[in-house]
């Protein structure tokens, strides 16, 4: 996993869901910083998972690094590069089987 994320660089979990919570204590446990949750349903910006902000997409911190941790991978993945992210340099899918 840290050779996925670049080195210092901090986290925005994509997905405040069950699976973005799965995600976040994995990440927790290979030591990485995760800043904020992101998620596209505004019924949930500005409540807390895990003690921390979930944020509308365009909301991400600057210098983040994502990690999508949604069933809707795709959508989420084409949605970054419409904001301007690069695949692998500026984010990443996180598998829903693990």
């Amino acid at each position: 996993m840290n050779g996925l994320i670049p080195a210092g660089a901090p986290v925005a979990v994509f997905g405040a869901g069950r699976h973005g919570s799965y995600v976040f204590r994995c990440l927790r446990r290979f030591g990485r910083e995760v800043t904020c949750f992101l998620d596209n349903n505004s019924g949930r910006w500005g409540s807390t998972v895990h003690g921390l902000e979930v944020r509308g997409p365009s909301q991400r911190p600057t210098g983040s690094f994502v990690v999508i941790a949604s069933a809707w991978a795709a959508e989420i993945q084409a949605q970054l590069g419409g904001l301007g992210l690069i695949p692998d340099r500026d984010f990443l899918i996180w598998p829903t089987w693990l």
